[in-house]
Protein backbone atom coordinates (compact mmCIF):
# COMPACT_ATOMS: atom_id res chain seq x y z
CA UNK A 1 0.00 0.00 0.00
CA UNK A 2 1.07 3.67 -1.24
CA UNK A 3 1.78 5.64 1.92
CA UNK A 4 -0.13 8.21 0.91
CA UNK A 5 -3.24 5.79 0.70
CA UNK A 6 -2.01 4.01 4.07
CA UNK A 7 -2.83 8.10 5.24
CA UNK A 8 -6.25 8.28 3.93
CA UNK A 9 -6.99 4.87 5.17
CA UNK A 10 -6.10 6.20 8.88
CA UNK A 11 -7.82 9.07 8.31
CA UNK A 12 -11.17 7.43 7.18
CA UNK A 13 -10.88 5.10 10.49
CA UNK A 14 -10.24 8.26 12.61
CA UNK A 15 -13.10 9.79 11.10
CA UNK A 16 -15.46 6.75 11.59
CA UNK A 17 -14.39 6.20 14.41
CA UNK A 18 -15.13 9.66 16.28
CA UNK A 19 -18.33 9.60 14.81
CA UNK A 20 -19.25 5.98 15.69
CA UNK A 21 -19.02 7.47 19.52
CA UNK A 22 -22.73 7.21 21.71
CA UNK A 23 -23.73 5.45 18.30
CA UNK A 24 -26.40 3.97 20.16
CA UNK A 25 -27.58 7.26 21.82
CA UNK A 26 -31.05 9.09 21.19
CA UNK A 27 -31.38 10.64 18.44
CA UNK A 28 -32.46 13.78 20.55
CA UNK A 29 -28.85 15.88 19.85
CA UNK A 30 -28.33 18.66 16.90
CA UNK A 31 -31.35 18.70 14.86
CA UNK A 32 -33.82 17.00 16.57
CA UNK A 33 -37.02 17.39 14.68
CA UNK A 34 -35.66 16.54 11.07
CA UNK A 35 -33.75 13.48 12.86
CA UNK A 36 -37.20 12.37 14.60
CA UNK A 37 -39.22 12.91 11.65
CA UNK A 38 -36.31 11.12 9.49
CA UNK A 39 -36.60 7.90 11.64
CA UNK A 40 -40.54 7.40 12.17
CA UNK A 41 -40.61 7.87 8.14
CA UNK A 42 -37.98 5.31 8.09
CA UNK A 43 -39.62 2.88 10.65
CA UNK A 44 -43.09 3.52 8.83
CA UNK A 45 -41.60 2.36 5.88
CA UNK A 46 -40.48 -0.37 7.19
CA UNK A 47 -43.59 -1.60 8.70
CA UNK A 48 -46.22 -0.82 5.54
CA UNK A 49 -43.39 -0.77 2.45
CA UNK A 50 -44.59 2.18 1.35
CA UNK A 51 -41.80 4.44 0.27
CA UNK A 52 -43.16 7.17 -1.18
CA UNK A 53 -46.00 8.16 0.98
CA UNK A 54 -44.01 8.05 3.92
CA UNK A 55 -45.71 8.97 7.09
CA UNK A 56 -45.70 10.59 10.86
CA UNK A 57 -47.31 8.46 14.07
CA UNK A 58 -48.36 11.83 14.90
CA UNK A 59 -51.99 11.68 13.75
CA UNK A 60 -52.53 14.98 14.21
CA UNK A 61 -50.20 16.42 11.24
CA UNK A 62 -50.48 15.69 7.84
CA UNK A 63 -47.20 15.61 6.01
CA UNK A 64 -46.98 17.84 2.69
CA UNK A 65 -43.88 16.01 0.53
CA UNK A 66 -40.91 18.18 -0.86
CA UNK A 67 -37.86 16.11 -1.01
CA UNK A 68 -37.72 12.58 -1.98
CA UNK A 69 -37.33 10.11 0.76
CA UNK A 70 -34.60 8.30 -0.93
CA UNK A 71 -32.50 8.56 2.58
CA UNK A 72 -35.16 7.07 4.32
CA UNK A 73 -35.87 4.27 2.11
CA UNK A 74 -32.65 3.08 2.47
CA UNK A 75 -32.93 3.61 5.98
CA UNK A 76 -35.91 1.18 6.22
CA UNK A 77 -34.04 -1.04 4.08
CA UNK A 78 -31.69 -1.53 6.22
CA UNK A 79 -34.13 -2.38 8.96
CA UNK A 80 -35.24 -5.50 7.06
CA UNK A 81 -31.96 -6.78 6.47
CA UNK A 82 -31.09 -6.38 10.00
CA UNK A 83 -34.45 -7.39 11.49
CA UNK A 84 -34.98 -4.29 14.16
CA UNK A 85 -35.50 -0.77 13.54
CA UNK A 86 -32.53 0.34 16.21
CA UNK A 87 -32.25 4.24 15.21
CA UNK A 88 -28.47 3.90 15.20
CA UNK A 89 -28.40 1.90 11.49
CA UNK A 90 -30.19 5.29 10.48
CA UNK A 91 -26.61 7.05 11.55
CA UNK A 92 -24.35 4.48 10.33
CA UNK A 93 -26.12 5.20 6.98
CA UNK A 94 -25.02 8.56 7.35
CA UNK A 95 -21.59 7.76 8.50
CA UNK A 96 -21.27 5.70 5.38
CA UNK A 97 -22.29 9.04 3.34
CA UNK A 98 -20.10 11.11 4.93
CA UNK A 99 -17.08 8.86 4.50
CA UNK A 100 -17.78 8.50 0.95
CA UNK A 101 -18.04 12.03 0.46
CA UNK A 102 -14.51 12.22 2.42
CA UNK A 103 -12.63 9.74 -0.56
CA UNK A 104 -14.81 11.20 -3.33
CA UNK A 105 -12.88 15.26 -2.21
CA UNK A 106 -9.85 13.49 -2.05
CA UNK A 107 -10.03 12.34 -5.25
CA UNK A 108 -10.96 15.78 -6.53
CA UNK A 109 -8.71 17.38 -4.63
CA UNK A 110 -6.01 15.52 -5.51
CA UNK A 111 -6.96 15.76 -9.55
CA UNK A 112 -7.11 19.53 -9.72
CA UNK A 113 -4.96 20.27 -6.97
CA UNK A 114 -2.14 18.50 -4.73
CA UNK A 115 -2.09 15.36 -3.08
CA UNK A 116 -0.43 16.64 0.45
CA UNK A 117 -3.55 19.17 -0.22
CA UNK A 118 -6.06 16.33 -0.92
CA UNK A 119 -4.78 14.37 2.15
CA UNK A 120 -5.08 17.58 4.11
CA UNK A 121 -8.46 18.50 3.39
CA UNK A 122 -9.63 14.62 3.94
CA UNK A 123 -8.33 15.21 7.28
CA UNK A 124 -9.88 19.05 7.72
CA UNK A 125 -13.29 17.83 6.73
CA UNK A 126 -13.15 14.89 9.17
CA UNK A 127 -12.77 17.02 12.34
CA UNK A 128 -14.92 19.92 11.38
CA UNK A 129 -17.47 20.11 13.87
CA UNK A 130 -20.54 20.82 12.01
CA UNK A 131 -19.37 17.32 10.09
CA UNK A 132 -19.10 15.28 13.36
CA UNK A 133 -22.35 16.66 14.69
CA UNK A 134 -24.18 16.12 11.45
CA UNK A 135 -22.05 13.40 10.00
CA UNK A 136 -23.49 11.22 12.10
CA UNK A 137 -27.34 12.23 12.35
CA UNK A 138 -30.59 10.10 11.40
CA UNK A 139 -30.98 13.21 8.69
CA UNK A 140 -31.36 13.26 4.71
CA UNK A 141 -28.63 16.05 4.41
CA UNK A 142 -25.08 13.83 4.56
CA UNK A 143 -26.43 11.45 1.16
CA UNK A 144 -27.61 14.84 -0.35
CA UNK A 145 -24.08 16.07 -0.08
CA UNK A 146 -21.87 12.94 -0.76
CA UNK A 147 -24.21 12.40 -4.34
CA UNK A 148 -23.38 15.96 -4.92
CA UNK A 149 -19.77 15.45 -4.96
CA UNK A 150 -20.08 12.70 -6.99
CA UNK A 151 -21.76 14.16 -9.52
CA UNK A 152 -19.14 17.01 -9.46
CA UNK A 153 -16.50 14.47 -9.74
CA UNK A 154 -18.35 13.08 -12.41
CA UNK A 155 -18.50 16.14 -14.57
CA UNK A 156 -14.79 16.76 -13.88
CA UNK A 157 -13.69 12.69 -15.19
CA UNK A 158 -15.94 13.70 -18.56
CA UNK A 159 -14.58 17.16 -18.69
CA UNK A 160 -11.04 15.26 -18.75
CA UNK A 161 -11.80 12.36 -20.33
CA UNK A 162 -14.69 12.99 -22.95
CA UNK A 163 -16.56 9.68 -21.83
CA UNK A 164 -20.18 10.52 -22.44
CA UNK A 165 -20.92 8.23 -19.47
CA UNK A 166 -19.11 10.24 -17.01
CA UNK A 167 -21.58 13.03 -18.58
CA UNK A 168 -24.54 11.27 -18.23
CA UNK A 169 -23.64 9.86 -14.64
CA UNK A 170 -23.01 13.55 -13.56
CA UNK A 171 -26.67 14.93 -14.36
CA UNK A 172 -28.27 11.89 -13.03
CA UNK A 173 -26.79 12.68 -9.74
CA UNK A 174 -27.15 15.62 -9.40
CA UNK A 175 -31.15 14.74 -9.87
CA UNK A 176 -31.58 12.45 -7.63
CA UNK A 177 -29.30 14.66 -5.25
CA UNK A 178 -31.15 17.56 -5.54
CA UNK A 179 -34.80 15.30 -5.06
CA UNK A 180 -33.00 14.30 -1.48
CA UNK A 181 -32.24 17.65 -0.22
CA UNK A 182 -33.66 20.76 -3.09
CA UNK A 183 -30.46 23.14 -1.54
CA UNK A 184 -27.93 20.60 -3.25
CA UNK A 185 -29.55 21.62 -6.78
CA UNK A 186 -27.09 24.78 -5.93
CA UNK A 187 -24.53 22.25 -7.10
CA UNK A 188 -25.66 23.07 -10.96
CA UNK A 189 -23.85 25.88 -10.88
CA UNK A 190 -20.33 24.31 -10.45
CA UNK A 191 -21.00 21.27 -12.60
CA UNK A 192 -22.32 24.33 -15.63
CA UNK A 193 -18.68 26.32 -14.85
CA UNK A 194 -16.65 22.84 -15.32
CA UNK A 195 -18.39 22.24 -18.47
CA UNK A 196 -17.56 26.15 -19.40
CA UNK A 197 -14.26 26.63 -18.23
CA UNK A 198 -13.06 22.73 -19.34
CA UNK A 199 -15.04 22.30 -22.56
CA UNK A 200 -16.06 25.74 -23.64
CA UNK A 201 -18.96 24.54 -24.63
CA UNK A 202 -22.04 26.44 -23.76
CA UNK A 203 -24.34 24.04 -25.76
CA UNK A 204 -22.98 21.38 -23.28
CA UNK A 205 -24.08 23.90 -20.48
CA UNK A 206 -26.93 24.17 -21.53
CA UNK A 207 -28.01 20.54 -22.31
CA UNK A 208 -26.85 19.63 -18.77
CA UNK A 209 -29.49 22.08 -17.35
CA UNK A 210 -32.21 21.12 -19.11
CA UNK A 211 -31.42 17.49 -18.36
CA UNK A 212 -31.58 18.40 -14.72
CA UNK A 213 -34.62 20.32 -14.80
CA UNK A 214 -36.41 16.93 -17.14
CA UNK A 215 -34.88 14.65 -14.35
CA UNK A 216 -36.84 16.12 -11.64
CA UNK A 217 -40.17 16.76 -13.59
CA UNK A 218 -41.32 13.62 -12.26
CA UNK A 219 -40.71 13.87 -9.00
CA UNK A 220 -42.35 17.68 -9.08
CA UNK A 221 -44.96 16.27 -10.66
CA UNK A 222 -45.54 13.41 -8.12
CA UNK A 223 -45.26 16.04 -5.40
CA UNK A 224 -47.91 18.26 -6.62
CA UNK A 225 -50.71 15.46 -6.98
CA UNK A 226 -49.29 14.21 -3.73
CA UNK A 227 -49.62 17.39 -1.76
CA UNK A 228 -53.52 17.65 -3.31
CA UNK A 229 -54.80 15.08 -0.87
CA UNK A 230 -52.70 16.35 2.00
CA UNK A 231 -54.25 19.81 1.64
CA UNK A 232 -57.81 17.76 1.72
CA UNK A 233 -56.39 16.06 4.56
CA UNK A 234 -55.51 19.35 6.15
CA UNK A 235 -59.15 20.85 5.42
CA UNK A 236 -61.12 17.76 7.41
CA UNK A 237 -59.05 17.98 10.32
CA UNK A 238 -59.69 21.99 10.41
CA UNK A 239 -63.13 20.97 10.18
CA UNK A 240 -63.37 18.34 12.95
CA UNK A 241 -61.46 20.89 15.26
CA UNK A 242 -63.74 23.68 14.47
CA UNK A 243 -66.88 21.41 14.66
CA UNK A 244 -65.89 20.98 18.66
CA UNK A 245 -64.99 24.62 19.33
CA UNK A 246 -61.45 24.08 18.82
CA UNK A 247 -58.69 26.20 17.35
CA UNK A 248 -56.73 23.49 14.64
CA UNK A 249 -53.51 21.85 15.96
CA UNK A 250 -50.35 23.87 13.97
CA UNK A 251 -49.88 23.24 10.50
CA UNK A 252 -46.19 24.50 9.20
CA UNK A 253 -45.81 27.00 6.20
CA UNK A 254 -43.03 25.49 4.82
CA UNK A 255 -44.31 25.51 1.60
CA UNK A 256 -44.53 29.73 1.93
CA UNK A 257 -41.93 31.39 0.15
CA UNK A 258 -42.21 34.71 2.82
CA UNK A 259 -41.31 31.83 5.53
CA UNK A 260 -37.73 31.58 3.44
CA UNK A 261 -36.73 34.53 1.22
CA UNK A 262 -36.39 38.63 2.43
CA UNK A 263 -34.60 40.69 0.16
CA UNK A 264 -34.63 42.90 3.24
CA UNK A 265 -33.31 40.52 5.09
CA UNK A 266 -29.96 40.07 2.80
CA UNK A 267 -29.76 44.39 4.15
CA UNK A 268 -29.44 43.84 7.39
CA UNK A 269 -26.70 43.30 9.75
CA UNK A 270 -28.75 41.00 11.57
CA UNK A 271 -28.23 38.39 9.08
CA UNK A 272 -24.52 38.69 8.55
CA UNK A 273 -24.38 38.20 12.38
CA UNK A 274 -26.14 35.60 12.49
CA UNK A 275 -23.85 34.00 9.41
CA UNK A 276 -20.78 34.51 10.89
CA UNK A 277 -21.10 33.41 13.96
CA UNK A 278 -22.43 29.94 12.58
CA UNK A 279 -19.47 29.57 10.68
CA UNK A 280 -17.31 30.82 12.95
CA UNK A 281 -18.63 28.42 15.85
CA UNK A 282 -19.92 24.83 14.96
CA UNK A 283 -19.10 25.12 11.37
CA UNK A 284 -15.18 25.94 11.52
CA UNK A 285 -14.15 27.28 14.86
CA UNK A 286 -12.24 30.68 14.49
CA UNK A 287 -9.27 28.57 14.12
CA UNK A 288 -10.69 27.79 11.03
CA UNK A 289 -12.24 30.82 9.43
CA UNK A 290 -8.71 32.42 9.64
CA UNK A 291 -7.19 29.66 7.83
CA UNK A 292 -9.90 29.53 5.51
CA UNK A 293 -9.89 33.30 5.14
CA UNK A 294 -5.70 32.71 4.32
CA UNK A 295 -6.46 29.88 2.05
CA UNK A 296 -9.08 31.78 -0.10
CA UNK A 297 -6.88 34.94 -0.68
CA UNK A 298 -3.85 32.46 -1.39
CA UNK A 299 -2.25 32.45 -5.36
CA UNK A 300 -3.51 29.49 -7.43
CA UNK A 301 -0.79 27.17 -8.22
CA UNK A 302 -2.63 25.52 -11.19
CA UNK A 303 -5.37 27.37 -13.57
CA UNK A 304 -7.48 24.67 -12.74
CA UNK A 305 -8.09 25.55 -8.74
CA UNK A 306 -10.15 28.26 -10.21
CA UNK A 307 -12.63 25.52 -9.90
CA UNK A 308 -13.17 25.39 -6.28
CA UNK A 309 -13.62 29.07 -5.54
CA UNK A 310 -16.87 28.74 -8.24
CA UNK A 311 -17.83 25.79 -6.23
CA UNK A 312 -17.86 27.97 -2.93
CA UNK A 313 -19.81 30.60 -4.39
CA UNK A 314 -22.20 27.69 -5.60
CA UNK A 315 -22.72 26.15 -2.32
CA UNK A 316 -23.59 29.11 -0.76
CA UNK A 317 -26.52 29.76 -3.13
CA UNK A 318 -28.79 28.69 -0.50
CA UNK A 319 -27.83 31.43 2.05
CA UNK A 320 -28.57 33.62 -0.54
CA UNK A 321 -31.90 32.90 -1.84
CA UNK A 322 -33.37 31.47 1.66
CA UNK A 323 -32.24 33.86 3.75
CA UNK A 324 -35.04 34.29 6.79
CA UNK A 325 -33.89 31.18 8.30
CA UNK A 326 -31.24 28.90 8.15
CA UNK A 327 -30.20 25.98 10.23
CA UNK A 328 -26.05 24.67 10.89
CA UNK A 329 -26.91 21.62 9.31
CA UNK A 330 -26.85 23.60 6.17
CA UNK A 331 -23.06 24.35 6.09
CA UNK A 332 -22.96 20.15 5.02
CA UNK A 333 -22.85 21.28 1.54
CA UNK A 334 -20.09 23.88 1.29
CA UNK A 335 -18.10 21.73 3.78
CA UNK A 336 -16.22 19.98 2.13
CA UNK A 337 -14.63 22.68 -0.03
CA UNK A 338 -14.18 24.93 2.93
CA UNK A 339 -12.47 22.11 3.84
CA UNK A 340 -10.27 22.68 1.22
CA UNK A 341 -9.32 26.34 1.65
CA UNK A 342 -8.48 25.20 4.90
CA UNK A 343 -5.88 22.65 3.64
CA UNK A 344 -4.25 24.65 0.99
CA UNK A 345 -3.83 27.50 3.95
CA UNK A 346 -2.07 24.56 6.20
CA UNK A 347 -0.05 23.29 3.41
CA UNK A 348 1.51 27.06 2.45
CA UNK A 349 1.78 27.34 6.24
CA UNK A 350 4.38 24.09 6.29
CA UNK A 351 7.33 25.87 5.61
CA UNK A 352 6.65 28.21 8.69
CA UNK A 353 6.21 25.23 11.04
CA UNK A 354 9.43 23.48 10.39
CA UNK A 355 11.37 26.52 11.47
CA UNK A 356 9.96 26.55 14.81
CA UNK A 357 12.88 25.14 17.40
CA UNK A 358 11.21 21.75 18.90
CA UNK A 359 9.14 21.60 16.28
CA UNK A 360 7.43 18.37 18.25
CA UNK A 361 6.49 20.23 21.60
CA UNK A 362 5.21 22.87 19.59
CA UNK A 363 3.52 20.40 17.31
CA UNK A 364 1.82 18.77 20.02
CA UNK A 365 0.80 21.97 21.64
CA UNK A 366 -0.71 23.16 18.69
CA UNK A 367 -2.68 20.33 17.97
CA UNK A 368 -3.92 20.19 21.89
CA UNK A 369 -5.68 23.77 21.38
CA UNK A 370 -6.94 22.82 17.97
CA UNK A 371 -8.33 19.70 19.70
CA UNK A 372 -10.07 21.28 22.58
CA UNK A 373 -11.44 23.96 19.69
CA UNK A 374 -12.89 21.42 18.09
CA UNK A 375 -14.46 19.85 20.79
CA UNK A 376 -15.69 22.51 22.59
CA UNK A 377 -17.82 22.90 19.49
CA UNK A 378 -18.51 19.54 18.59
CA UNK A 379 -19.38 17.79 22.01
CA UNK A 380 -23.02 18.95 22.04
CA UNK A 381 -23.61 15.98 18.82
CA UNK A 382 -22.34 13.60 21.73
CA UNK A 383 -25.07 15.34 24.50
CA UNK A 384 -29.09 14.87 24.92
CA UNK A 385 -30.26 18.13 25.85
CA UNK A 386 -31.23 18.62 29.18
CA UNK A 387 -34.98 19.04 28.50
CA UNK A 388 -35.12 16.02 26.12
CA UNK A 389 -33.45 13.46 28.92
CA UNK A 390 -37.02 12.49 30.12
CA UNK A 391 -38.47 11.91 26.85
CA UNK A 392 -36.74 8.20 27.03
CA UNK A 393 -38.11 7.29 30.43
CA UNK A 394 -41.56 8.56 29.84
CA UNK A 395 -41.63 6.67 26.71
CA UNK A 396 -40.63 3.22 28.77
CA UNK A 397 -43.52 3.96 30.59
CA UNK A 398 -45.53 4.33 28.13
CA UNK A 399 -44.94 1.12 26.64
CA UNK A 400 -45.18 -0.76 30.18
CA UNK A 401 -48.98 0.81 30.78
CA UNK A 402 -50.24 0.71 26.98
CA UNK A 403 -50.64 -1.82 23.73
CA UNK A 404 -49.05 -1.41 20.22
CA UNK A 405 -51.84 -0.76 18.76
CA UNK A 406 -53.79 2.06 21.21
CA UNK A 407 -53.59 5.72 20.67
CA UNK A 408 -52.51 7.85 22.73
CA UNK A 409 -52.17 12.29 23.79
CA UNK A 410 -49.49 13.63 25.04
CA UNK A 411 -48.89 17.09 26.14
CA UNK A 412 -44.71 16.50 25.44
CA UNK A 413 -44.02 16.33 21.51
CA UNK A 414 -43.76 14.05 18.85
CA UNK A 415 -40.63 13.11 20.05
CA UNK A 416 -42.50 11.10 22.95
CA UNK A 417 -45.01 9.78 20.67
CA UNK A 418 -42.02 8.52 18.32
CA UNK A 419 -40.07 6.54 21.25
CA UNK A 420 -43.36 5.07 22.73
CA UNK A 421 -43.58 3.37 19.30
CA UNK A 422 -47.34 4.69 19.25
CA UNK A 423 -49.83 6.70 17.40
CA UNK A 424 -51.44 9.47 18.40
CA UNK A 425 -51.75 13.32 18.87
CA UNK A 426 -50.41 16.65 20.80
CA UNK A 427 -53.11 17.89 23.33
CA UNK A 428 -52.78 21.37 25.20
CA UNK A 429 -50.53 22.94 22.48
CA UNK A 430 -49.68 26.68 23.72
CA UNK A 431 -52.78 26.48 26.00
CA UNK A 432 -51.40 25.24 29.31
CA UNK A 433 -48.31 27.60 29.58
CA UNK A 434 -48.80 29.82 32.64
CA UNK A 435 -51.61 29.31 34.57
CA UNK A 436 -54.47 28.34 32.50
CA UNK A 437 -57.92 30.40 33.08
CA UNK A 438 -61.38 28.78 32.92
CA UNK A 439 -61.87 29.06 29.44
CA UNK A 440 -58.39 27.73 28.35
CA UNK A 441 -59.07 25.22 30.87
CA UNK A 442 -62.66 24.22 29.05
CA UNK A 443 -60.68 24.08 25.99
CA UNK A 444 -58.35 21.73 27.31
CA UNK A 445 -61.23 19.55 28.36
CA UNK A 446 -63.21 20.01 25.08
CA UNK A 447 -59.96 18.33 23.46
CA UNK A 448 -59.57 15.33 25.75
CA UNK A 449 -63.81 14.75 24.74
CA UNK A 450 -62.51 15.02 20.95
CA UNK A 451 -59.84 12.96 21.41
CA UNK A 452 -62.04 10.42 23.42
CA UNK A 453 -63.72 10.08 20.08
CA UNK A 454 -61.69 10.25 18.15
CA UNK A 455 -60.17 6.85 19.62
CA UNK A 456 -57.75 7.96 21.70
CA UNK A 457 -57.12 6.26 24.74
CA UNK A 458 -54.38 7.04 27.40
CA UNK A 459 -53.38 10.83 28.17
CA UNK A 460 -49.70 11.13 28.96
CA UNK A 461 -48.98 14.39 30.95
CA UNK A 462 -45.13 15.37 30.67
CA UNK A 463 -45.86 19.32 31.96
CA UNK A 464 -46.56 17.85 35.85
CA UNK A 465 -46.50 21.50 37.60
CA UNK A 466 -48.40 23.19 34.93
CA UNK A 467 -51.50 20.48 35.11
CA UNK A 468 -51.04 20.62 39.54
CA UNK A 469 -51.46 24.35 39.37
CA UNK A 470 -54.45 23.88 37.08
CA UNK A 471 -57.07 22.69 39.84
CA UNK A 472 -60.34 22.83 37.15
CA UNK A 473 -58.50 20.38 35.39
CA UNK A 474 -57.53 18.55 37.90
CA UNK A 475 -60.60 18.04 38.58
CA UNK A 476 -62.21 16.94 35.67
CA UNK A 477 -59.50 14.59 34.86
CA UNK A 478 -59.49 13.05 38.36
CA UNK A 479 -63.41 12.34 38.42
CA UNK A 480 -63.45 11.39 34.76
CA UNK A 481 -60.66 9.29 34.48
CA UNK A 482 -58.39 6.69 35.51
CA UNK A 483 -54.83 6.93 36.71
CA UNK A 484 -52.50 4.15 35.73
CA UNK A 485 -49.12 5.36 35.61
CA UNK A 486 -46.94 8.20 37.42
CA UNK A 487 -43.60 8.85 37.71
CA UNK A 488 -43.11 11.59 40.74
CA UNK A 489 -42.72 15.27 38.48
CA UNK A 490 -41.94 13.49 35.53
CA UNK A 491 -45.17 12.25 34.02
CA UNK A 492 -49.00 10.97 34.60
CA UNK A 493 -50.62 8.32 32.51
CA UNK A 494 -54.39 8.62 32.62
CA UNK A 495 -56.68 6.39 30.68
CA UNK A 496 -59.63 8.00 29.54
Amino acid sequence: MERKHFYLLVIIVFAIGIRSYQLTMPILEGCVARQINSADFARNMYRDGELLRPKLSQCDRPIFLSECPIYCGMVSIVYRLAGNTQEYWGRIVTIAAFVAGMVVLYLMVTRYAHQDVALLATGVLSVLPVGIIYGKSFQPDQLSVTLGLLALYSMMRWTDSEKIRYFVLSTLLLVIASSTKLTTLALLCATVAIIFLKRKSIGYCVLHGLLVGAGMVPWVVYVYNYNRGVRQQIEELIARYTARGLPPPYITSAFSLGSWLSFERLLSYEYYKEFFSMISGEVLTPIGVTLFLLGVFLKKEKQDEGIFSLWLLSSFLPFILLNKKFAPHWFLLPLPVLAYFIAKALYELKPLVYTIRSPMVYRMGLAGVIALCIWGYANSGFLVPPGARNIIRIAQLVKEKTAPHELVGTDASRYLIYYADRKGYLVWQLRTEGTPGEDATALCIKEIKMLKDEGVKYLIISKVNEYESNPLLKEYMQNNCRLIGEEKDICLIYEL
